[in-house]
C-alpha cells in the first residue's frame, strides 16, 4: 500500500494548485481551439480515405495505415515527450507542440507521395500526444477550484465539438475541394490555436507544476486497480473504433451516400 501512495504521490502533486490560478475560464477557451483542431484532424480522415485512396492507386486498408500508425504513435509518443519537455515552459510546451502539428498538416496538404504523408501523419501524431494531455493539466491547475471542472469541461470539449461539428464539415469540405483542402483547414486552425494560446495563455502559466517520470508513471500502471479501469477504456475504444474508418466505404456499398 504504501508503494502504491508513493507511486501515486507526484500525479497527485501536478494537480495542485499554483500561485498563478485564474478566475476567468478564458484560458480554458483558448487551449480548446487546439483540441478541436486536433479532434477535427483525428476524425475526419475517415470518410475520405477512399478518396485517398483513388488517388494515391491504393487499397482502403492500406491507406487505413493511416489511422493505426497515428494513433500508436500517439499512444507511445505521449508519455515520452511530455517526460522530455518536463523542464520547459508548460505554454512554450503548447506552442510548440502546435506549431508541428500545424506543420504536419500544411505538409500533408502537399505531400506528393504517400509516404510523405504518413511522414506527416507521424508529426501530427507526436504533437497531439504532448499537446492534449498538457493542456488538460494545464487548464486544471491555473483555473481556481471552483472552476477547475469547467475548465477541463471545456478543453475536453473541444474533441466533443470536433466530432460534432469538425467531422461532418471536413467531410464535406474534402468531397466538394478534395482531401487536401482539409489538411490545409484544419493547418490553419491551428494557426488561430496558436494565436490563441500565445495570447489567451500567460507566460509562466503553470511554472513549477511537477511531471511524473517514466518509472513513476509505469508504477502507476502496474496497480491492479488502474489496470482494470485502463482495460474497460481499451476495449471501449476497440469496440468503438476499430470499425470508425471503414464506416464510409459500406455506407457507399449499402447506397447511403
Amino acid at each position: 500500500m504504501s508503494h502504491d501512495c508513493r507511486a501515486a504521490a507526484p500525479l497527485a502533486a501536478a494537480t495542485a494548485g499554483t500561485p498563478d490560478r485564474d478566475n476567468s475560464l478564458a484560458p480554458a477557451l483558448f487551449l480548446a481551439l487546439g483540441t478541436f483542431a486536433i479532434g477535427t484532424e483525428g476524425f475526419m480522415i475517415a470518410p475520405l480515405l477512399s478518396t485517398m485512396a483513388a488517388d494515391f492507386r491504393m487499397t482502403v486498408p492500406y491507406v487505413a495505415l493511416l489511422v493505426v500508425v497515428f494513433t500508436l504513435t500517439m499512444a507511445v509518443s505521449s508519455p515520452i515527450a511530455t517526460v522530455l519537455t518536463a523542464r520547459l515552459r508548460r505554454r512554450s510546451v503548447l506552442l510548440g507542440a502546435m506549431t508541428i502539428f500545424a506543420a504536419g498538416n500544411l505538409l500533408a496538404a502537399w505531400s506528393p507521395s504517400f509516404g510523405l504523408l504518413m511522414a506527416a501523419r507521424v508529426m501530427m501524431a507526436v504533437a497531439s500526444g504532448l499537446y492534449i494531455p498538457n493542456a488538460n493539466a494545464l487548464a486544471g491547475v491555473i483555473a481556481s477550484a471552483d472552476r477547475r471542472g469547467r475548465a477541463l469541461a471545456i478543453v475536453s470539449g473541444g474533441m466533443t465539438l470536433a466530432i460534432a461539428l469538425g467531422l461532418p464539415l471536413g467531410g464535406l469540405v474534402g468531397h466538394v475541394f478534395g482531401w487536401r483542402s482539409t489538411f490545409l483547414a484544419v493547418g490553419l486552425m491551428s494557426l488561430v490555436a496558436i494565436m490563441g494560446v500565445f495570447a489567451g495563455v500567460a507566460k509562466n502559466a503553470g511554472t513549477g507544476i511537477p511531471v511524473a517520470t517514466l518509472t513513476q508513471r509505469l508504477a502507476v500502471v502496474r496497480q491492479p486497480a488502474i489496470l482494470r479501469f485502463l482495460s474497460v477504456s481499451l476495449f471501449w475504444s476497440i469496440g468503438g473504433y476499430a470499425a470508425y474508418p471503414y464506416v464510409q466505404r459500406s455506407s457507399v456499398r449499402c447506397g447511403w451516400n
